[in-house]
């Protein structure tokens, strides 16, 4: 089954699955990676129905999400090390959530696939995130239609996909 059958195959079945959320414009997804695209795309619009169970579902047991450091207003930075359970925590602080997929590349070697993403992200938090970290209200600042790089892995593990590790490759500053 090749890319686009896959995917009109995917809406057939699900035709309401992926309507909050704008999927990449350009996409580039090499065969065998269909079923890696369509957990992230998943998660996606988890974060929007703020489904935390599918990201506990879709994020490995080991998985580890890194970013750099990121200004955030007020003198802080956005960034750093979270394993599944304070990625997961951090993602409940998020009320809202619409984003919108500019490109998104896949590629397979092996049992492991490897997403590119950029995006346009619009969030709203409720929170704060602690000591030292950007307050919520920094934080909505500065993802009003922040334009990000993210790359992540994925293998299938006990039947599905699921994200091993989840990079912010940085901010975009020219699209």
């Amino acid at each position: 089954m090749n890319r686009r059958s896959f995917a009109v195959a995917l809406a057939a079945t699900f035709p309401a699955a992926f309507s909050q959320v704008t999927f990449a414009a350009e996409e580039d997804i090499e065969e065998g990676c269909e079923g890696a695209v369509a957990a992230l795309k998943g998660w996606i619009k988890a974060l929007a129905d703020r489904d935390f169970d599918y990201l506990d579902r879709h994020l490995a047991s080991d998985f580890v999400f890194t970013g750099p450091p990121i200004a955030a207003g007020g003198g802080k930075v956005m960034g750093g090390i979270k394993n599944k359970e304070d990625f997961i925590e951090q993602d409940r602080k998020i009320y809202n959530a619409d984003i919108e997929f500019l490109g998104l590349t896949a590629r397979r070697m092996g049992d492991l696939v490897v997403t590119v993403v950029f995006a346009k992200v619009y969030e709203e938090f409720r929170g704060d995130f602690g000591p030292d970290m950007p307050t919520a209200a920094e934080l909505n600042a500065l993802m009003q239609g922040a334009r990000l790089g993210y790359a992540s892995g994925w293998r299938e593990l006990d039947g599905r996909w699921q994200c091993t590790s989840h990079h912010i490759l940085g901010q975009l500053n020219q699209v």
